[in-house]
Protein backbone atom coordinates (compact mmCIF):
# COMPACT_ATOMS: atom_id res chain seq x y z
CA UNK A 1 0.00 0.00 0.00
CA UNK A 2 1.43 3.37 -1.11
CA UNK A 3 1.27 6.74 0.76
CA UNK A 4 -2.39 7.68 2.02
CA UNK A 5 -2.52 11.78 1.66
CA UNK A 6 -5.55 13.10 4.00
CA UNK A 7 -7.35 15.87 3.38
CA UNK A 8 -10.41 18.25 4.59
CA UNK A 9 -11.47 19.67 1.55
CA UNK A 10 -10.17 19.74 -2.09
CA UNK A 11 -11.10 20.82 -5.03
CA UNK A 12 -11.21 17.37 -7.07
CA UNK A 13 -8.89 14.44 -5.39
CA UNK A 14 -8.19 13.06 -9.26
CA UNK A 15 -6.90 16.83 -9.97
CA UNK A 16 -4.84 17.19 -6.84
CA UNK A 17 -3.30 13.42 -7.60
CA UNK A 18 -2.35 14.14 -11.11
CA UNK A 19 -0.35 17.48 -9.55
CA UNK A 20 1.36 14.67 -7.30
CA UNK A 21 1.98 12.21 -10.27
CA UNK A 22 3.20 15.32 -12.28
CA UNK A 23 6.06 16.28 -9.30
CA UNK A 24 7.03 11.89 -9.02
CA UNK A 25 4.47 10.57 -6.91
CA UNK A 26 4.83 6.41 -6.15
CA UNK A 27 1.98 4.08 -8.00
CA UNK A 28 -0.08 3.24 -4.76
CA UNK A 29 -0.35 6.96 -3.92
CA UNK A 30 -4.08 7.58 -2.72
CA UNK A 31 -5.36 10.38 -1.98
CA UNK A 32 -8.84 11.19 0.59
CA UNK A 33 -11.03 14.15 1.02
CA UNK A 34 -13.91 14.78 3.55
CA UNK A 35 -15.00 17.21 0.70
CA UNK A 36 -14.48 18.13 -2.78
CA UNK A 37 -15.52 21.61 -4.12
CA UNK A 38 -15.67 20.57 -7.75
CA UNK A 39 -16.02 17.14 -8.11
CA UNK A 40 -15.91 15.87 -11.41
CA UNK A 41 -17.33 12.62 -13.53
CA UNK A 42 -17.19 11.93 -16.55
CA UNK A 43 -17.21 14.02 -20.19
CA UNK A 44 -16.72 17.20 -17.57
CA UNK A 45 -19.93 16.61 -15.45
CA UNK A 46 -19.78 17.69 -11.74
CA UNK A 47 -19.95 15.21 -8.85
CA UNK A 48 -21.60 16.32 -5.40
CA UNK A 49 -19.66 15.90 -2.89
CA UNK A 50 -21.32 17.21 0.12
CA UNK A 51 -18.74 17.22 3.32
CA UNK A 52 -18.77 13.82 5.59
CA UNK A 53 -21.05 12.20 3.19
CA UNK A 54 -19.03 10.53 1.16
CA UNK A 55 -15.83 8.74 0.61
CA UNK A 56 -14.13 10.87 -1.88
CA UNK A 57 -10.60 9.67 -3.26
CA UNK A 58 -8.20 8.46 -5.86
CA UNK A 59 -5.35 6.31 -6.42
CA UNK A 60 -2.81 6.09 -8.73
CA UNK A 61 -2.17 2.79 -10.30
CA UNK A 62 0.40 1.53 -12.87
CA UNK A 63 -1.25 -1.38 -14.47
CA UNK A 64 -0.06 -3.33 -17.50
CA UNK A 65 -2.61 -2.13 -19.90
CA UNK A 66 -3.74 1.71 -20.81
CA UNK A 67 -7.40 0.45 -21.84
CA UNK A 68 -9.00 3.07 -19.43
CA UNK A 69 -12.70 1.07 -20.44
CA UNK A 70 -10.63 -2.28 -19.27
CA UNK A 71 -9.67 -0.33 -16.03
CA UNK A 72 -12.28 1.28 -15.09
CA UNK A 73 -14.44 -1.87 -15.44
CA UNK A 74 -11.93 -3.81 -13.18
CA UNK A 75 -12.21 -0.57 -10.77
CA UNK A 76 -16.09 -1.52 -10.67
CA UNK A 77 -15.83 -4.65 -9.61
CA UNK A 78 -12.94 -3.90 -6.91
CA UNK A 79 -15.89 -1.35 -5.55
CA UNK A 80 -18.48 -4.02 -5.48
CA UNK A 81 -16.27 -6.47 -3.71
CA UNK A 82 -15.63 -3.76 -1.19
CA UNK A 83 -18.88 -2.74 -0.22
CA UNK A 84 -20.20 -6.06 -0.08
CA UNK A 85 -16.89 -7.57 1.92
CA UNK A 86 -16.90 -4.78 4.19
CA UNK A 87 -20.74 -4.20 4.38
CA UNK A 88 -22.48 -7.44 2.99
CA UNK A 89 -24.40 -4.69 0.70
CA UNK A 90 -25.15 -6.53 -2.82
CA UNK A 91 -25.14 -3.76 -5.47
CA UNK A 92 -25.22 -3.52 -9.14
CA UNK A 93 -22.68 -2.52 -11.90
CA UNK A 94 -24.28 0.24 -14.88
CA UNK A 95 -21.39 -0.25 -18.03
CA UNK A 96 -19.20 1.43 -17.57
CA UNK A 97 -17.95 3.25 -14.36
CA UNK A 98 -21.74 3.37 -11.52
CA UNK A 99 -22.50 1.71 -8.98
CA UNK A 100 -26.04 1.06 -7.87
CA UNK A 101 -28.13 0.14 -5.13
CA UNK A 102 -31.42 -0.87 -5.06
CA UNK A 103 -31.99 1.27 -8.66
CA UNK A 104 -30.20 4.47 -7.48
CA UNK A 105 -27.03 5.33 -8.35
CA UNK A 106 -24.58 4.78 -5.24
CA UNK A 107 -20.54 5.30 -6.79
CA UNK A 108 -19.04 7.00 -9.58
CA UNK A 109 -15.62 6.45 -10.92
CA UNK A 110 -13.51 8.14 -13.52
CA UNK A 111 -10.28 6.60 -14.07
CA UNK A 112 -7.92 9.09 -16.17
CA UNK A 113 -4.53 8.49 -17.76
CA UNK A 114 -1.53 10.09 -16.83
CA UNK A 115 2.44 9.34 -16.66
CA UNK A 116 1.92 5.95 -18.13
CA UNK A 117 -0.09 5.46 -15.84
CA UNK A 118 -3.93 5.66 -14.37
CA UNK A 119 -5.77 7.81 -11.39
CA UNK A 120 -8.28 6.13 -10.83
CA UNK A 121 -11.13 8.41 -8.84
CA UNK A 122 -13.73 7.44 -6.50
CA UNK A 123 -17.34 8.81 -5.60
CA UNK A 124 -18.99 6.73 -2.80
CA UNK A 125 -22.49 8.45 -0.84
CA UNK A 126 -21.16 6.75 2.20
CA UNK A 127 -23.90 8.14 4.36
CA UNK A 128 -26.92 10.04 5.00
CA UNK A 129 -26.29 13.29 2.86
CA UNK A 130 -25.53 16.35 5.64
CA UNK A 131 -27.05 18.60 2.80
CA UNK A 132 -30.15 18.70 0.13
CA UNK A 133 -29.59 17.27 -3.08
CA UNK A 134 -29.39 18.98 -6.06
CA UNK A 135 -32.57 18.76 -7.57
CA UNK A 136 -31.79 16.76 -11.02
CA UNK A 137 -30.13 14.06 -8.84
CA UNK A 138 -32.21 14.00 -5.76
CA UNK A 139 -34.17 11.28 -6.85
CA UNK A 140 -31.57 8.98 -8.64
CA UNK A 141 -29.27 8.78 -5.85
CA UNK A 142 -28.49 6.75 -2.68
CA UNK A 143 -26.14 6.15 0.10
CA UNK A 144 -24.99 3.17 1.44
CA UNK A 145 -25.12 3.30 5.48
CA UNK A 146 -27.76 6.14 7.36
CA UNK A 147 -25.31 6.26 10.14
CA UNK A 148 -22.15 5.15 8.87
CA UNK A 149 -19.41 5.11 11.50
CA UNK A 150 -15.67 6.73 11.03
CA UNK A 151 -14.31 2.79 11.58
CA UNK A 152 -16.53 1.67 8.99
CA UNK A 153 -16.02 4.28 7.10
CA UNK A 154 -11.90 4.10 7.04
CA UNK A 155 -12.08 0.07 6.97
CA UNK A 156 -14.14 0.48 3.69
CA UNK A 157 -11.39 3.19 2.50
CA UNK A 158 -8.54 0.39 2.91
CA UNK A 159 -10.41 -2.70 1.80
CA UNK A 160 -11.16 -0.30 -1.49
CA UNK A 161 -7.43 0.47 -1.96
CA UNK A 162 -6.77 -3.15 -1.18
CA UNK A 163 -8.90 -4.82 -3.77
CA UNK A 164 -7.98 -1.68 -6.71
CA UNK A 165 -4.42 -2.75 -6.34
CA UNK A 166 -4.77 -6.46 -6.23
CA UNK A 167 -7.18 -6.38 -9.50
CA UNK A 168 -4.49 -3.91 -11.16
CA UNK A 169 -1.99 -6.49 -10.57
CA UNK A 170 -3.93 -8.34 -13.21
CA UNK A 171 -6.26 -7.29 -15.33
CA UNK A 172 -6.53 -10.18 -17.73
CA UNK A 173 -8.14 -12.22 -14.77
CA UNK A 174 -11.12 -13.83 -16.07
CA UNK A 175 -12.63 -13.70 -12.54
CA UNK A 176 -13.03 -9.60 -12.93
CA UNK A 177 -15.01 -10.01 -16.32
CA UNK A 178 -17.39 -12.95 -14.44
CA UNK A 179 -17.76 -10.90 -11.66
CA UNK A 180 -18.90 -7.57 -13.57
CA UNK A 181 -21.05 -10.07 -16.07
CA UNK A 182 -23.21 -11.56 -13.17
CA UNK A 183 -23.48 -8.30 -11.32
CA UNK A 184 -24.26 -6.39 -14.48
CA UNK A 185 -27.53 -4.36 -14.18
CA UNK A 186 -27.12 -2.99 -17.85
CA UNK A 187 -26.96 -6.81 -19.84
CA UNK A 188 -30.45 -8.16 -21.16
CA UNK A 189 -32.09 -4.67 -20.79
CA UNK A 190 -32.40 -2.40 -23.88
CA UNK A 191 -29.97 0.66 -23.89
CA UNK A 192 -29.76 3.83 -25.35
CA UNK A 193 -26.54 5.29 -26.69
CA UNK A 194 -25.31 8.04 -29.19
CA UNK A 195 -22.96 7.34 -32.50
CA UNK A 196 -21.96 11.10 -34.07
CA UNK A 197 -24.98 12.12 -32.18
CA UNK A 198 -27.61 10.25 -33.45
CA UNK A 199 -29.71 8.36 -30.68
CA UNK A 200 -29.67 4.53 -31.24
CA UNK A 201 -31.45 1.49 -28.92
CA UNK A 202 -29.86 -1.79 -29.07
CA UNK A 203 -30.02 -4.99 -26.99
CA UNK A 204 -27.19 -5.38 -24.31
CA UNK A 205 -26.16 -8.68 -24.65
CA UNK A 206 -22.65 -8.41 -22.99
CA UNK A 207 -19.21 -7.18 -21.91
CA UNK A 208 -16.55 -8.26 -24.34
CA UNK A 209 -12.73 -8.82 -22.94
CA UNK A 210 -11.50 -5.33 -23.05
CA UNK A 211 -14.20 -4.40 -21.04
CA UNK A 212 -16.31 -2.75 -23.89
CA UNK A 213 -20.44 -2.90 -23.52
CA UNK A 214 -21.52 -6.00 -26.36
CA UNK A 215 -24.74 -4.33 -28.08
CA UNK A 216 -27.03 -6.18 -30.53
CA UNK A 217 -29.28 -3.64 -32.66
CA UNK A 218 -32.65 -4.73 -34.41
CA UNK A 219 -30.68 -6.14 -37.28
CA UNK A 220 -29.09 -8.28 -35.56
CA UNK A 221 -25.38 -6.75 -35.64
CA UNK A 222 -23.42 -6.81 -32.64
CA UNK A 223 -21.70 -3.82 -32.28
CA UNK A 224 -18.61 -3.44 -28.90
CA UNK A 225 -19.28 -0.06 -27.16
CA UNK A 226 -15.91 1.29 -26.19
CA UNK A 227 -16.81 4.33 -24.82
CA UNK A 228 -19.44 7.08 -24.15
CA UNK A 229 -22.73 6.42 -21.50
CA UNK A 230 -26.10 4.92 -21.98
CA UNK A 231 -29.47 5.12 -20.73
CA UNK A 232 -31.07 1.86 -19.52
CA UNK A 233 -34.68 2.04 -21.18
CA UNK A 234 -36.35 -0.78 -19.42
Amino acid sequence: MGKIIRLDTVDSTNTYLKELVSRGACPGTVVTAEAQTNGRGRFGRSFFSPEGSGIYMSVYLRPDTDKLTLITTAAAVALRRSIKNTTDTDTEIKWVNDIYKDGKKLCGILAEGVNGGVIVGIGLNFKKFSQPLPEDIADKVTYLTEFGTPELKEKLINEIIFNLNKISEDLRDSGILEDYRQHSMVIGKTVEYSVNNEKMCAEAVGIDCDGGLLVKGQDGRITALTSGSIIVKN
